[in-house]
């Protein structure tokens, strides 16, 4: 069953939590197997759980043993729930059918999200049976700055602000149907953010080696074949939130890839997270990452006419 931690309790059980943390197998995600985030990090996130309104842990019993926990948060404006931690040994299957449960009678009309490393195949397998589809397979790379040597950006890369922010609505307006970060809500937000994009001149139909005359594209202009963008409000550990290029040109995708990276390390940033689907990983890892897992997504909203076809085992 699951219920509410106890203050007294946090000490007691967030040691086998952590362990658990180790554990891929027993893990959603994030992950704290990835060589960035360290114990004290974990043990610190986590006790934030016990104060915050906004946030819940749960303990999840077996035959009166604690098997596991969840720690999740949620948006109430957007309706939203996430996970903090989602780490269960034995059992899982029992612990995610309780979940789901108490989150459609406590959130109706709520949307949740869970990412699952591939080594989760207990999870993946629970997940496929009850009629979730499997929304993304995304492979997980992760970057060190301190590895990481500056390397010479294309003189088609610009960074994107106010001025000239629809190069960057136009582009994103082709992916950002399913996304929480909308064109919208990333100009309300824009000094959280770092955005770049990759602009050619209006007339130009090849690709050249001329470095494209700034002036035009600081007022908005020339034709823009891709942006990337990440959120700096964590300073330290960094993640790619997306990089659209509609034509998947791997020589554009490279060149923001350098921008993006090469600013991050200037701000003194230690990590860059990347979830990537849709490009080579070649790409990433000529640059520095490593690829650390496979990540499958899955969400729901908890409404009846949006429940998965098969519920039942």
């Amino acid at each position: 069953m699951l219920r509410k931690i106890k203050d007294y309790e946090f000490d007691r059980y967030a040691e086998f939590a952590y362990r658990l943390a180790m554990e891929p197998a027993c893990s959603g995600f994030p992950l704290y197997t990835d060589g960035i985030k360290t114990k004290e990090d974990f043990l610190e996130r986590s006790r934030r759980g016990l104060c915050r309104e906004e946030e819940e842990l749960l303990l999840f019993e077996r035959e009166g043993n604690v098997q596991g926990w969840v720690h999740y948060y949620v948006i109430k404006e957007d309706c939203y729930i996430g996970i903090c931690s989602l780490l269960i040994g034995d059992g899982q299957e029992s612990a995610l059918e309780e979940l789901m449960a108490y989150w459609k009678q406590r959130f109706p009309g709520y949307e949740w999200s869970m990412y699952f490393p591939e080594e989760n195949r207990e999870a993946l397998s629970f997940m496929s049976r009850r009629g979730y589809r499997d929304k993304g397979k995304e492979a997980v790379n992760v970057l060190l700055f301190k590895e990481y040597q500056t390397r010479e950006e294309s003189g088609f890369v610009f960074p994107v602000g106010r001025e000239n922010f629809d190069l960057f609505r136009k582009i994103h307006a082709g992916f950002e149907a399913e996304m929480y970060w909308t064109s919208d809500r990333i100009w309300e937000d824009l000094e959280n953010w770092e955005i770049f994009a990759y602009v050619i001149p209006e007339e130009e139909k090849v690709f050249g080696d001329t470095a494209v005359d700034p002036a035009p594209v600081k007022a908005g202009k020339g034709c823009c074949k891709g942006v990337i963008y990440y959120n700096r409000q964590t300073s330290k550990d960094l993640e790619i939130f997306g990089i659209d290029v509609p034509d998947l040109l791997g020589g554009v995708v490279e060149a923001l890839l350098i921008a993006c990276l090469n600013k991050a390390k200037e701000a003194h940033a230690e990590s860059m997270y990347f979830f990537n689907e849709r490009f080579p990983n070649e790409i990433p890892e000529g640059l520095g990452f490593r690829r650390i897992t496979t990540a499958h997504y899955f969400e729901e909203n908890l409404s009846e006419k949006n429940r998965p076809d098969s519920c039942f085992f």
